[in-house]
C-alpha cells in the first residue's frame, strides 16, 4: 500500500514547504523529490499559482487586511 498523500489532501503549510523545497533543487533533484513525494511538477506549479493569487488578494489596495496592517505599523 502506498503511504503517500494525494496532492489534493495536502495542507496549505505542506504545500508551501513543498514549493520551497522544490525551488531549491536542481533539475535532477527536483525529479527525485517529486517521485519521493508522489507529486508531479504541475502540482507544485498549481500550488505556487494558488498561493500567489491568494497573496495578491491580500495586498490589493481595497483589502481591509492591508488597511489594518498599514494602520498598525504606523
Amino acid at each position: 500500500m502506498n503511504n503517500k498523500k494525494r496532492p489534493q489532501n495536502w495542507t496549505a503549510e505542506e504545500k508551501l514547504k513543498a514549493i520551497i523545497a522544490y525551488g531549491g533543487k536542481n533539475e535532477e533533484e527536483r525529479g527525485q523529490y517529486l517521485r519521493s513525494q508522489g507529486l508531479y511538477s504541475v502540482d507544485i506549479e498549481r500550488w505556487r499559482e494558488e498561493i500567489l493569487e491568494s497573496l495578491s488578494g491580500i495586498f490589493n489596495n481595497n483589502c481591509p487586511l492591508r488597511i489594518r496592517i498599514a494602520v498598525r505599523h504606523c
